[in-house]
């Protein structure tokens, strides 16, 4: 139809060229052709336009089909924890990262802290343990403001201003209170985990996931509105997946074209250079666990020792808040009152250094639990996810501006990348192995008729072989599912018109 109009216009123009204009009669003549001419291609580009609509429909009706593409569900990182016999029962709380907000109360405004107060309070009612005022024993001032958050009379400003210049240490005051009831409660709060649990089980979960995420995985492989989306939302080109365009990356990637594995295979690549790619952004976290683990016997005995100097400073602190409320004739006077008070404020100090050590220490109580020789890089990895605060401070290490959230978002992906994925090669090298990941990966995938060489793998070109291992597999996919590249071609070209 293009070629027709194209014709008619270069006859009228060669018409019009010849046609006289010398007098009124000739110039109306002139102009009734040019308006005749004007209706026929009007009704020519009318017959184009329906044309183009109805092919569009015709596309869509077989093109965009199928249910909405399902997202790939993540992990429960909260069941994961409760499941893992590793994981202690202070990180099943989330009380890590409770008690770090806590200790950055200045960075918050109370609205905000009494919110994490009654967090924590929650989980500790959620195991069991009901708090009640008597359980905070570092000070008089703790008891009161706890007291009128657990109350909610909307009066929480009033008492922290009332306390606060008397006592500027009572958010720490409070952390250190919540810190001492869960370990004056831990075999507790354990039981409650074991009991609660007992019927699940963790590879079964992680298989039972697995199976999930694979089958949304084939569905979005068969979905037609789903590989539509990918042009009309400029994912890709459809200029790249003409056998031209697509013959190059065939070439560079696939040995023999005809083997039937070969898409299968490509999937399967896929999935490990996505995982492997996720390794090669976190391999700082290995680097460091391998060397805490190197010095594997010196933390021996360390995690309990630090606790039994807590427990001891505690029973001071304890002690000096009992004499501090003693009434009547035991009641001491204000020089021993203010003697007592800057004693107990001292050893607060030292308590909060103290549980910052206790803190450290727990990524290496782990290592020394759980880690031997034999250890997998993947089971390495897992006790690296179950510490917030070992993860904190080595993620402040690589970027000094990263907030709480992030840090909560990348503990979120570790678990997906960790827990979500086969990660075969990560699940046979133990982490006292010093093997080259990337050449077990290239020599891997050259045994199933698939080129990936060891410079593909790098941190700068590993996106760049998985844009090409995805674009060969949607290319299979528009194949299996009768999807033709110029019809998609088409369409993405006709709506641009914007006809209808």
């Amino acid at each position: 139809m293009k070629e027709e109009i194209n014709k008619r216009i270069e006859t009228i123009k060669e018409n019009l060229a010849i046609l006289p204009k010398e007098n009124k009669e000739e110039i109306r003549k002139h102009n009734d052709y040019i308006l005749s001419e004007i209706a026929k291609l009007n009704s020519l580009f009318n017959d184009d336009k329906q044309e183009i609509i109805n092919r569009m429909k015709s596309i869509k009706e077989t093109y965009n089909v199928g249910e909405e593409p399902e997202a790939l569900p993540s992990v429960k990182v909260d069941l994961i924890k409760c499941l893992d016999s590793r994981v202690n029962s202070s990180e099943r709380m989330n009380l890590h990262y409770y008690f770090y907000e806590l200790s950055h109360f200045y960075e918050h405004d109370l609205v905000k802290i009494n919110g994490i107060i009654n967090q924590i309070l929650a989980v500790f009612k959620a195991v069991g343990i009901v708090p009640t005022e008597k359980d905070f024993k570092y000070s008089e001032s703790v008891r009161a403001y706890i007291n009128a958050v657990m109350e909610n009379k909307g009066n929480t400003q009033e008492v922290f201003d009332s306390l606060y210049w008397a006592n500027p240490d009572l958010i720490t005051q409070i952390e250190l209170s919540f810190r001492q009831l869960y370990f004056a409660n831990k075999n507790k709060i354990d039981k409650f985990f074991q009991i609660q649990y007992k019927d699940l089980d963790i590879d079964e979960y992680i298989e039972e996931y697995m199976a999930g995420k694979n089958q949304i995985s084939i569905k979005l492989h068969q979905n037609k509105k789903y590989l539509l989306g990918l042009f009309t939302n400029k994912t890709y080109a459809s200029s790249d997946f003409t056998e031209k365009g697509i013959s190059v990356t065939f070439e560079e990637i696939i040995k023999d074209p005809k083997e039937p594995s070969n898409y299968d295979n490509l999937i399967k690549l896929d999935a490990s250079l996505k995982s492997y790619q996720t390794f090669l952004k976190y391999d700082f976290l290995l680097d460091d666990i391998k060397k805490l683990f190197e010095a594997k016997d010196s933390y021996k005995g360390v995690y309990k020792n630090k606790l039994k100097e807590i427990t001891k400073k505690e029973s001071n602190v304890f002690s000096i808040d009992k004499k501090l409320n003693n009434k009547g004739l035991f009641k001491a006077n204000e020089k021993k009152s203010k003697e007592l008070k800057l004693k107990r404020n001292n050893l607060i100090v030292e308590l909060k250094t103290l549980y910052e050590e206790l803190d450290s220490c727990t990524i290496g109580e782990a290592i020394y639990q759980h880690m031997t020789n034999e250890t997998s890089i993947l089971d390495a990895l897992k006790i690296v996810c179950f510490n917030f605060n070992y993860l904190m401070k080595l993620l402040r290490e690589q970027n000094e501006e990263i907030t709480v959230e992030e840090v909560q978002n990348t503990i979120k992906e570790l678990y997906d990348f960790i827990f979500g994925n086969d990660n075969d090669i990560l699940r046979n090298v133990t982490i006292s192995e010093n093997k080259n990941l990337a050449y077990i990966l290239a020599d891997r995938f050259l045994l199933t008729n698939i080129n990936v060489n060891i410079d593909d793998l790098s941190k700068d070109n590993i996106e760049t072989i998985i844009n090409k291992i995805e674009s060969l597999i949607v290319y299979y996919d528009l194949k299996s599912n009768g999807l033709k590249i110029d019809n998609i071609d088409f369409l993405i070209k006709a709506e641009k018109l914007e006809l209808e």
